[in-house]
C-alpha cells in the first residue's frame, strides 16, 4: 500500500473499494480472491491501466459488469499494442466510489468532530462526483462506442484524501470481521501483555 499513499489517494480509494465492495457484488470465495488479487495488482501498477497488462483487474471489471445494474467502464484508447489494435484501459471510478463509501462509513467517531465531519463531507462529495460521471458515461458508452474517457474526479479525490489524512493515523483492518475467529488468551500471556 506504500506506493498508493503517494498518489493523492487515487489508488488508495480504489484498493479500499476492491477490498470492500458492496455486498451484492461478490458472490463466492473465488470472486473474493479475485478482488483481493486485483487490489494487490493495483498496488504495483503503472499510471495507465491497460486491460492486457492488468488481467485480474480486467477480470474483476468483467465480474462487476455481469451483475444487473452494475457498470464499470473499460474502454478503448488511442494507444495501440504491438499488433496495431487499440488497447483497452480500465477506469477506476467505480472502485474509487466504493472505497470512498466504505471509508466514510468506517470512520470512527473518536477525535476532532470538525475534522471527522469535513472528511465525511469530502468523501460524500467524491462519491457523488463518481456517481454523476458513471451515470453520464453509461448513458452513451455502448451507443457511441466504448471509448476510454479520463474521469474528471482528480480534484475531489485529492480533497477527500487530504481530509482523511488530516484525521491523523488511519488504521485499516482489511480482514472481514466474519473471518476473524475469537481466541482465548491464557492467563499467563494476558498478565504479561497487561504489564
Amino acid at each position: 500500500m506504500m506506493r498508493s499513499l503517494f498518489c493523492g489517494g487515487y489508488y488508495t480509494f480504489a484498493i479500499l473499494g476492491l477490498l470492500n465492495p458492496p455486498d451484492d457484488i461478490i458472490r463466492n470465495t473465488v470472486e473474493r480472491m479475485l478482488f483481493n488479487r486485483a487490489a494487490e495488482e493495483l498496488k504495483t501498477s503503472s499510471s495507465f491501466l491497460f486491460a492486457d497488462k492488468h488481467v485480474d483487474l480486467a477480470e474483476v471489471a468483467g465480474v462487476v459488469n455481469s451483475r444487473p445494474g452494475s457498470f464499470w467502464p473499460v474502454g478503448y484508447t488511442d494507444c495501440t499494442n504491438a499488433n496495431g489494435s487499440r488497447r483497452q484501459a480500465i477506469c477506476l471510478v467505480l472502485p474509487i466510489m466504493w472505497g470512498a463509501f466504505w471509508l466514510e462509513s468506517s470512520i470512527c467517531v473518536c477525535g476532532d468532530d470538525r475534522k471527522i465531519e469535513k472528511a465525511r463531507k469530502k468523501l460524500e462529495a467524491l462519491r457523488q462526483q463518481c456517481v454523476s460521471y458513471l451515470d453520464r458515461l453509461e448513458s452513451d458508452f455502448y451507443v457511441n462506442g466504448q471509448i476510454y474517457e479520463q474521469a474528471p474526479i482528480s480534484q475531489a479525490v485529492a480533497e477527500a484524501w487530504k481530509a482523511v489524512r488530516a484525521l491523523g493515523a488511519v488504521l485499516l483492518l482489511t480482514t472481514p470481521l466474519s473471518c476473524l475467529e475469537p481466541c482465548v488468551i491464557s492467563p499467563g500471556i494476558a498478565d504479561h501483555a497487561a504489564a
